[in-house]
């Protein structure tokens, strides 16, 4: 409710809902249509002292110690907040006395909180200064009993917010081999550590997967860099994701669902990566790949925002040189977002066609700021300019050549031989060679968040057989392109002239950067309207 494009989710809730229900969780009302709000109460007195005694076995309590825990501790100093009181109990020694509890709190930890750390759990709607001091002295109170290495272990694994498999968190922290030969082998982090750091509530352990709850993970954080000794372990945290990202990206050739459902889940990783990468001193070829191999992957799940923030947040941090390649990665990431117009002008003015050329392809940063540059450029139209050079370069690839397809040349052994993707498909499409059950199942397969293929592959399918409104107005749009194939399929199945026309001429209007597409929506405008329209889509397309 507090984003810019506020409106436009609440919109999307709006025609979502006519397919499914679906439960919210938000501190104001939506003020959407059909909202039906279920208050989550505050816990009651009664229900807090519950929550609190429970969580200690036969701790027995007499009257005016019940008093201070109902009054003092749980609805002044700890607001009735269950996940504070949970902290607090689970780090509680045995025999502690609720009066030296209640000191302990108000004296050295709440009427110490400053503003700036309070700051750590900072956001728009999280205006309730009681409630926030109240997690943060609970969750600062906890962190107090705990050893060195338990601390260490639990700043660490702020550096996995998606959580990290318990046996890799622990080889990602082994002593530095220069420091300690003869306990090379040994892990800093151990099971008895991660399970003391369970008992206590500190953590949470699901099969093995270790994490922390969101709000702690952000005083874990704020420790964190605290640390002047972190070095290694970004480095080792960089490494770790670095392989992991490189594997999802190559299984994804065999299994491209299974692929992003594993990359969808340890996002969260991979996004909090490049918020150190400038702290890693380490071969810069090995941050460029992760970043282009992080950028095609979240551009297979269309969640593409977060990583241009990222990206954004670190360029001013890194050398010019450094910057200026990493934002080739940027650029495309705008690109594919949506941001066609700019991320266009930009590039031509930072990365002109003909220098593209000049660059080095046996260096692999200069190799991958090519492939970025170049894939633009044929969208844009340059296809031919491309088609030229990698003749040229004999670059090999799994797919059939993009720069051939706008060029429209197709040829069915090589057809045959390529990996099966959109365009592979659409060139079998335009030879007559591509079945419908082929592209059916090829939809089936694809993941829930692969929107822009999924828009692409039911465009294939609607020149075969077009698509009912139903099925195409339940497509996910996510930039202009993919709402011009939408508008498109749907002046394919539209029985009314007027409209028809109206839906091609903004589809011509969406698609004008795709060259390809945009030209294909004029040839089947031109095809459906014959010479009638000609007259006056010249006039509309001489503004391009």
């Amino acid at each position: 409710l507090h984003l810019n494009d506020h409106d436009e989710i609440k919109s999307f809730l709006d025609f979502i809902c006519d397919f499914a229900s679906i439960i919210v969780t938000s501190r104001e009302r939506l003020q959407v249509e059909g909202e039906i709000v279920y208050e989550m109460r505050q816990f009651t007195t009664d229900e807090a002292e519950q929550l609190f005694l429970s969580d200690l076995e036969q701790y027995q309590i007499n009257s005016s110690e019940r008093k201070i825990l109902r009054q003092d501790i749980l609805e002044n100093l700890l607001d009735n907040n269950p996940l504070a009181i949970i902290l607090i109990t689970s780090n509680m020694p045995k025999g502690k006395r609720l009066d030296a509890l209640k000191k302990e709190l108000e004296i050295d930890l709440f009427k110490k909180i400053s503003d700036m750390e309070l700051s750590v759990f900072d956001a728009e709607t999280d205006i309730n200064i009681a409630r926030k001091k109240s997690v943060y002295g609970s969750i600062l109170y906890s962190y107090r009993y705990l050893t060195d290495p338990e601390k260490h272990a639990f700043e660490l694994l702020s550096l996995f917010p998606a959580g990290i498999d318990l046996e890799n968190f622990k080889r990602l922290t082994r002593f530095d081999k220069t420091k300690a030969t003869n306990s090379q082998h040994k892990p800093m982090i151990t099971d008895k550590i991660i399970k003391s750091l369970e008992n206590k509530s500190m953590i949470e352990n699901n099969s093995g997967l270790i994490k922390l709850q969101s709000i702690v993970g952000r005083f874990a954080e704020a420790q964190l860099v605290e640390r002047d000794d972190l070095d290694r372990y970004y480095i080792n945290a960089f490494e770790f994701n670095h392989r992991i990202t490189s594997a999802i990206y190559n299984y994804g050739f065999k299994n491209i669902n299974k692929a992003l459902s594993v990359f969808n889940n340890q996002q969260g990783n991979f996004l909090k990566c490049i918020s150190y990468i400038d702290k890693i001193n380490n071969d810069f070829s090995e941050t460029f790949d992760f970043l282009d191999k992080l950028k095609s992957l979240f551009i297979d799940i269309c969640s593409l925002k977060d990583f241009i923030n990222e990206i954004q947040l670190k360029l001013e941090s890194l050398s010019s040189e450094r910057k200026q390649s990493v934002n080739i990665i940027l650029l495309a990431a705008r690109y594919f977002n949506g941001d066609f117009s700019r991320v266009f002008i930009e590039l031509k003015q930072t990365s002109p066609l003909s220098s593209i050329t000049l660059l080095d392809r046996t260096k692999s940063v200069e190799r991958i700021i090519s492939s970025i540059a170049l894939n633009i450029y044929e969208m844009e139209g340059e296809a031919l300019y491309v088609a030229e050079y990698e003749s040229q370069i004999k670059r090999p690839s799994l797919f059939y050549p993009h720069s051939l397809i706008h060029l429209g040349e197709y040829d069915k052994n090589l057809t045959e031989l390529c990996h099966n993707d959109f365009f592979s498909f659409d060139t079998a499409a335009n030879m007559g060679l591509l079945k419908l059950n082929t592209i059916e199942e090829y939809c089936n397969e694809l993941h829930e968040k692969s929107h822009l293929e999924r828009m692409q592959a039911s465009y294939l399918q609607s020149k075969l057989t077009p698509l009912t409104q139903e099925q195409i107005k339940g497509l996910v749009t996510v930039n202009p392109y993919t709402n011009g194939l939408k508008k498109l399929m749907l002046a394919f199945v539209e029985q009314d002239a007027a409209e028809a026309h109206t839906l091609y001429q903004q589809a011509i209007e969406q698609l004008q950067h795709i060259k390809y597409y945009y030209v294909e929506a004029i040839y089947f405008m031109l095809n459906i309207f014959k010479y009638n329209t000609l007259k006056n889509l010249i006039a509309f397309t001489s503004r391009d």
